[in-house]
């Protein structure tokens, strides 16, 4: 093989059709469109005109809607986490998150998450957090000894809303104290409120909290 030998394959390339060049190439004079009237013109387009009667695109009704706010998630399959430990590029007994799965080139955009799904088959055991997971991805983490992919999310959020609630709470001051127009009140009682919804989410509440009353506007820290 040489290089004045290589060529494309049978059909690859294919001459484009010149028109108005004679009417022994076929597609002379008219240029194949045929004579006179609106189109044999240029820039014109009555596709879908229907000689002034409701258009078929007018005529059907509309369905459905654009979610302005839908979350274009990347997927990721148990399968490939799996192969991924088997050819021992994936640490199991480390937690794996998204930055681990960028790291590996499972994925390569983030984009509004990503969702742990199903396809393939997961044997060993792990801790993986991701944005969402399906039903039956979540039943085989479990299945294989693994923590619920939202459950490690949840986690991880919890705590750091934890940290973040005790550096607030050494701002107030300590004792039997009733507090109304104190600074950080009301970011303490979000804090609160986010860490009671965070606790609900993986089964347990903090004994911190237990030491902190909220009611109405005034926080008091027995």
């Amino acid at each position: 093989m040489k290089l004045n030998q290589l060529s494309d394959n049978p059909g690859a390339r294919q001459k484009r059709q010149r028109v108005g060049r004679g009417i022994g190439s076929g597609t002379g004079k008219t240029s194949g469109r045929g004579q006179k009237g609106q189109k044999s013109r240029s820039g014109v387009a009555i596709k879908g005109f229907e000689g002034g009667q409701m258009p078929l695109y007018r005529r059907l009704p509309k369905r459905g809607f654009n979610n302005l706010f839908r979350k274009a998630y990347v997927a990721v399959n148990l399968g490939g986490l799996q192969k991924a430990i088997d050819d021992g590029r994936l640490d199991a007994s480390r937690p794996v998150n998204k930055e681990t799965l960028r790291s590996l080139g499972m994925i390569k955009r983030l984009g509004d998450g990503v969702k742990l799904l199903a396809k393939g088959e997961i044997k060993s055991k792990l801790t993986i957090e991701v944005d969402g997971a399906s039903k039956a991805a979540r039943a085989a983490i479990e299945k294989a000894g693994g923590k619920p992919p939202q459950t490690a999310v949840a986690e991880t959020r919890f705590n750091l809303q934890l940290d973040e609630f005790v550096q607030v709470q050494s701002q107030l001051p300590h004792g039997p104290v009733y507090l109304v127009n104190y600074p950080h009140v009301e970011h303490v009682v979000d804090q609160m409120r986010t860490l009671e919804k965070l606790g609900r989410e993986i089964g347990h509440y903090p004994g911190l909290l237990l030491k902190i009353g909220f009611n109405g506007m005034d926080i008091f820290v027995q």
